[in-house]
């Protein structure tokens, strides 16, 4: 599951549609390596402006409620 967790998060980055999750991925290569990039990085893919950029730094998948009982 934790394998899955970059791609989720990253997808659901508002702002970021098919083209640029794809743009982000020939870049990057992989989902964490977009997620841990650095501003100036994330800048200088096609499409990517600056609050974007703010926005793809800071977003994360939330971390699920675990129900005790």
């Amino acid at each position: 599951m934790d394998a899955i967790l970059p791609w989720l998060t990253l997808k659901n980055v508002p702002g970021i549609g098919n083209a640029l999750f794809k743009r982000l991925l020939g870049h990057f290569d992989s989902p964490q390596a977009v997620l841990e990039a650095s501003k100036p990085q994330l800048m200088a893919v096609a499409g990517i402006a600056s609050g974007l950029a703010d926005t793809i730094r800071t977003h994360r998948t939330p971390t699920p409620a675990v129900k005790r009982e």
